[in-house]
């Protein structure tokens, strides 16, 4: 299902290829003509491809290569640009040293031998060229040749949906004596409802949870419980193709022929006069629109006709449920193990079987926790298992590959139907957000991941991008959103505050069910599935630093990301990551390394690297060349000296230093990194202040600014510089200087003064300034701020009088401060 939305981000590079005037040097001209028609062409039949994979494993095979094949167009045009950038690079360098040839021959032609890439050079490398885009060109025709086997049908996406949703249309009958373990959460529902209907004639109760785990089963046991008995009901299937018009003719006919009125079809006669109430259950909501919610609940509210009007709403989006609820919405809980474990047992028909089997009880348990808590899960697995009536045949179910990587056509038919409702789910999100949810594959179960790490290595690996002057981060921020919203992401139930990152972060878990509509994207060592379908890998999951990539995959050079997870040696890289030439995320957070690898030069299109706690006393100068790198992470390690050239990375965004207690000055080059909006250089010495400011003065797009605990604002005078530097940060969101003891007395009023102009400040963090006395009444013209922290300010004496202006203030943090005394009214 990522065929679609990897030939859209290859199909988008090649239309910006061509618009060009670098790439255009090349003189692909007509290559990339046709290959931005061949792809266009194919598009518009994946939809009706990527249903017939279903069940036809050669179109599923057609898939995956066409899925290889743009990945490979897409790795392409990013080496394309790289060279461009060096070609360009040479041509500036060439004409440079031509100025000087007339006076300084001899040194000149040094320099055009050692220092600048040839033109000999410059030659094979277009040919290498030409040669890559011949073939990729060569591989796409073969693609698009067999596609006429198939006589897909063109179509758009709406079709796409309709076909699928109609397939999956639920209704209210159920048995209820074969549900289990939803009768607490039902009588909870019926309580709320009663107690709403108090105090209200048109109740909207929506009940949302992720796809399969149980939502319209529930609302299926209210819509036939006794209570609503004497109810006039109506049960309406929405689904994503949503239709006004249908849902109110469809509730009104079904309250019509409870009552034998089936001659009137306004809306004002349908008041069902035989009742005094109604039930209306709409089942799997998508609309986000919110005029076409409101419309929804006023037409309901019309069909009532004075009644009292009951609306239960099942949806996946917590969202949709805030927008349509009139009373609080209702999330529905998972099953316990138990209740999974007895579900697949009715079914096997356990206790006739197995009942004095202890070994098969401690399989079928194990088996059970896969299920998530999903009753779906636990009856198609109950299916599958009754067909295979022995210890062996249990044991192959719960240690399946497919708990980790999905195998088309490994699985039963039954057990598609599983996924169904998940995939539903994965396939109605745009393209880039299929890909952002892929890739979070990378992370091993239960792994807590960081926003701002995760949002970066999206943007490293071109999944969002800038647009219409929304910025990476806003992007990424909603992409988050929506995955948590469909609970493919859940909040982690860790503090705010993680010891790992030394920071406040915003933590995630994926959904350990949501894993499983995945493909086989992600090499995973711990794995021994792994050498099968290596073409295919794109994100490496690595426990062992000390094997080449070669020894895991036969296919390294396509490998994109590279995380490591935790292992106890110690020691250097000997994994031979310059085989990994497209390599754009490399994450050493958790591995053993000591070293970065010595290679790491060799990986042109690195954008994000991850490498704190490294022991290498100098940072390698081949990093700064690294154009397109825009995360940078090295903080707690034991360099003592940036390179000079520092500042070439102008794409950086993100740079963490905390805790590099070894460096005492930054370079010269430093505030050229105009592009960064996260500085972290906390726990730092440098002490060296010289060039300081004026670096950070650069650094106008700056929107994160950690300087806590910095022994560099242990002077006056550098307190007394900070209070001008800030005045130019004018975008900053975050600032800590948490730990200053220069804060005192007069000096840091110019610096409050500073601070209060900064109009999009939401976090200040002056914790344990111990000498600090006073907060002055500038500070509160930050409208936007919502977290003030003066925790440990232990000679803190007063806070402003006009503290109350500020509306959006939600923390206000002062323990520690003994001798405040709050404002008169506060």
């Amino acid at each position: 299902m990522l065929a679609a939305a990897i030939l859209k981000v290859a199909a988008g590079k090649a239309a910006a290829a061509a618009g060009d005037r670098i790439m255009l040097q090349w003189r692909f001209e007509k290559d990339l003509e046709y290959m931005r028609d061949t792809m266009e062409s194919i598009e518009v039949v994946l939809v009706d491809a990527e249903k017939r994979s279903i069940e036809d494993k050669s179109v599923q095979l057609w898939l995956e290569r066409l899925t290889r094949a743009s990945y490979d167009i897409s790795d392409l045009f990013d080496e394309f640009e790289a060279n461009a950038v060096k070609k360009s690079a040479f041509r500036k360098a060439r004409a440079s040293t031509q100025l000087t040839t007339d006076s300084f021959y001899v040194t000149c032609s040094f320099v055009a031998i050692f220092k600048v890439p040839t033109p000999c050079l410059t030659l094979t490398s277009e040919v290498g060229m030409a040669c890559k885009m011949k073939k990729v060109r060569e591989k796409l025709e073969n693609i698009s040749n067999e596609r006429r086997r198939y006589s897909f049908m063109t179509s758009n996406n709406s079709s796409n949906v309709q076909q699928v949703i109609n397939e999956r249309a639920t209704s209210s009958n159920v048995v209820e004596a074969d549900i289990l373990g939803r009768d607490e959460e039902k009588q909870k529902v019926i309580a709320l409802l009663m107690e709403a209907s108090m105090s209200s004639e048109f109740i909207v109760l929506p009940i949302y949870g992720i796809g399969g785990i149980g939502k319209t089963t529930l609302a299926q046991l209210l819509y036939n419980d006794t209570h609503f008995k004497n109810h006039g009901k109506a049960w309406v299937y929405v689904s994503q193709l949503f239709d006004l018009t249908n849902i109110k003719m469809s509730v009104i006919s079904q309250l019509q022929m409870e009552q034998g009125q089936l001659s009137s079809t306004r809306e004002q006669d349908a008041g069902p006069s035989a009742h005094r109430n109604i039930l209306i259950v709409l089942d799997d909501l998508w609309e986000e629109d919110d005029f076409k919610l409101d419309d929804l609940k006023k037409s309901l509210k019309i069909i009532g006709n004075g009644h009292r009007v009951h609306v239960i709403v099942t949806t996946r989006d917590a969202g949709i449920a805030e927008k349509v609820q009139t009373i609080e919405a209702h999330k529905i809980g998972a099953l316990s193990l138990d209740v999974c474990w007895t579900i697949i047992k009715k079914i096997v028909g356990f206790d006739a079987k197995h009942a004095n089997n202890e070994w098969m009880d401690d399989v079928g348990k194990e088996i059970a926790k896969k299920c998530g808590g999903v009753a779906l899960a636990a009856r198609a697995l109950g299916f599958m298992l009754r067909s295979r009536d022995d210890v062996d045949g249990w044991v192959s179910v719960k240690d399946s590959a497919i708990w980790n990587v999905s195998t088309p056509g490994y699985t039963p038919s039954a057990y598609d139907n599983v996924l169904a409702s998940l995939k539903l789910s994965y396939i109605s999100i745009p393209p880039h957000l299929r890909l952002c949810f892929a890739y979070c594959l990378v992370f091993p179960k239960g792994h807590k991941m960081a926003k701002d790490e995760l949002v970066y290595q999206w943007a490293a690996l071109g999944l969002i991008t800038p647009s219409d002057g929304v910025s990476i981060w806003q992007h990424g921020e909603t992409c988050i959103k929506q995955l948590l919203e469909m609970s493919f992401f859940q909040h982690s139930k860790s503090p705010l505050f993680d010891k790992q990152h030394g920071k406040d972060v915003q933590l995630f878990t994926m959904h350990d069910l949501a894993r499983l509509i995945m493909g086989d994207g992600l090499l995973d060592a711990s794995t021994k599935c792994n050498s099968i379908r290596g073409r295919n890998y794109r994100y490496a999951l690595l426990a062992d630093c000390n094997k080449p990539l070669n020894s895991f995959m036969a296919y390294p050079d396509k490998i994109r990301a590279i995380r490591f997870q935790r292992s106890g040696e110690t020691g250097h890289c000997s994994i031979g990551i310059s085989t990994a030439k497209y390599l754009r995320v490399l994450d050493l957070g958790e591995s053993s390394l000591e070293k970065l690898p010595s290679s790491i030069g060799q990986l042109k299109l690195l954008r994000y690297l991850n490498a704190p706690g490294m022991k290498d006393r100098v940072i390698p100068s081949c990093i700064t060349k690294f154009s397109k790198l825009i995360y940078l992470s090295l903080r707690g390690s034991s360099t003592v000296s940036l390179p000079k050239s520092f500042g070439e990375m102008e794409a950086l965004m993100y740079l963490d230093l905390s805790g590099c207690t070894g460096i005492l000055e930054v370079p010269k080059s430093f505030g050229k990194l105009e592009s960064l909006v996260h500085l972290d250089l906390s726990d730092c010495s440098l002490t060296q202040v010289d060039g300081i400011p004026e670096a950070l003065s650069n650094l106008t797009k700056l929107q994160y600014l950690n300087l806590s605990r910095s022994k560099n604002l242990e002077s006056k005078l550098t307190v007394r510089v900070l209070s001008e530097v800030i005045k130019t940060l004018t975008e900053l969101r975050y600032l800590n200087v948490s730990g200053c003891r220069q804060f005192y007395g007069h000096s840091t009023n110019d610096l409050f003064d500073s601070i209060s102009n900064l109009s999009n400040l939401e976090h200040l963090n002056f914790s344990h300034c111990s000498y600090l006395e006073t907060i002055p009444d500038c500070i509160c013209s930050l409208r936007k701020l919502h977290t003030l922290d003066l925790t440990g300010c232990r000679y803190l004496r007063r806070l402003p009088r006009n503290m109350g202006r500020m509306d959006n203030l939600k923390i206000l943090n002062v323990n520690g401060c003994w001798d405040l005394i709050c404002p008169t009214g506060q």
